[in-house]
């Protein structure tokens, strides 16, 4: 299927942004993390840049549970577009819009120091517009478990949330194994490149959500979120070990 742009979470081709839309998506819930990833290269590299890591406790081949709580609503007070329901109305007051409150359907992703990215779940489970199918459909809370970490000093997740037409960006954080800070020059070049991939996995569809995105993601301390929930932007995100 063709796409307006490129995006893991993109607007398919034929489907208006705006306008009468009369869209129904049956999608169904799936149990559990399925395998399988997809990894795509970024430019600028940032081997040469974070340097050995050094860890505080060993992690090489370790995993981790990430169990998300996802806001009631988006930061701009609009619901979630987690589910296939109908929308009805053209902008602009022509015809009453209808917000039909959904629950997200979380999706998890992986960014590593390198600037790979892996998808966590199954990239063969698709829904009606060929976006990938959340193992939590329709819920604000997700467990997503043995997920693979990323080898390296940094590492970052990004939590997105399917929709019939387009995904949304829940959470984009950075994640240390170390205590840090935004000045540190490895976390700079890594959210410069996290602010590409982003772009990537769900492409911003308006002028206010690119504004909100110029921010720099939050970093966050890896062991302060082990067994204990770390509040990000629009969820909250707690790691278990095994």
């Amino acid at each position: 299927m063709q796409e307006h742009r490129s995006g893991f979470l993109a607007i398919p081709r034929g489907i208006p942004r705006g306008g009468m839309l009369l869209a129904l998506a049956g999608l169904v819930a799936m149990g559990g993390c399925a395998s399988g990833s997809y990894r795509q290269p970024l430019p600028r590299p940032l081997q040469a840049v974070l340097g050995p890591p050094a860890l505080p406790y060993k992690l090489s081949g370790s995993t981790a549970t990430f169990t998300v709580r996802i806001n009631d609503r988006m930061n701009d007070g609009t619901s979630w577009r987690g589910s296939g329901a109908v929308f009805l109305g053209l902008p602009g007051g022509i015809t009453p819009q209808v917000e039909v409150a959904n629950a997200p359907s979380p999706l998890l992703f992986m960014v590593a120091s390198d600037g790979t990215w892996s998808f966590i779940g199954n990239l063969n489970d698709r829904d009606s517009v060929g976006h990938p199918k959340s193992p939590c459909h329709l819920s604000y809370d997700c467990e997503f478990m043995d997920v693979p970490l990323p080898q390296g000093e940094l590492f970052a997740i990004v939590l997105a949330s399917t929709g019939i037409i387009a995904g949304d960006l829940v959470d984009a954080a950075i994640f240390s194994h170390k205590k840090t800070g935004t000045r540190d020059p490895a976390y700079q070049a890594f959210n410069a490149t996290l602010h590409q991939t982003v772009e990537q996995i769900v492409p911003s569809n308006t002028s206010d959500e690119r504004r909100r995105r110029q921010r720099p993601f939050p970093i966050v301390t890896m062991e302060d979120c082990i067994g204990v929930s770390c509040t990000l932007r629009q969820s909250i995100v707690k790691l278990e070990m095994p």
